[in-house]
């Protein structure tokens, strides 16, 4: 967010109005109600830092929305719309990959336990793929988390007109 939200401050004004962001995130097994208020206040103390009281920050925990609008005209506005992740992508893909490729069943309890990150390294060499983004990019194409809700949801945000 230190990143990012100074930077979507300076378009206020320009020619960018309506904008909306797709943003999927680690939970890591926290309360995404709580993650998106953290955020929130997180934007808020930002926005206080630099002297930006001429924007507004807006969030529906509902809908995991958190917006940043103009005071001074409401067409100038973000929208960052928040997918989690229960746990991590990476260690939602370790625990598929052990699912998708049977050579794994001996020595599966292994790679989990290990930093998700050299896992995915492991799977991804061990399976002939370039590197773990590949296998990361083949679980998308291959669809398969198509079960779980945050990734229905991701599909939904992302080919709907938000």
């Amino acid at each position: 967010m230190d990143k990012y939200v100074p930077a979507i401050m300076g378009f206020f004004g320009t020619r960018i109005m309506n904008v909306h962001f797709v943003i999927m995130k680690d939970a890591d097994y926290s309360d995404p109600a709580y993650l998106l208020t953290t955020y929130s206040e997180s934007m808020s103390r930002l926005l206080q830092t630099k002297r930006r009281r001429d924007i507004s920050i807006e969030h529906d925990p509902a809908d995991r929305i958190i917006s940043m609008v103009s005071d001074r005209d409401d067409r100038f506005s973000f929208h960052f719309h928040f997918i989690f992740i229960p746990q991590s992508l990476e260690k939602a893909i370790v625990e598929k990959s052990l699912e998708m490729y049977r050579s794994f069943s001996r020595s599966g309890t292994a790679i989990v336990s290990e930093d998700p990150h050299k896992a995915l390294n492991d799977i991804a060499c061990h399976q002939g793929f370039h590197d773990k983004e590949a296998l990361i990019r083949h679980a998308v194409r291959e669809r398969w988390f198509r079960d779980e809700d945050w990734y229905t949801e991701l599909i939904r945000r992302m080919t709907s007109r938000i």
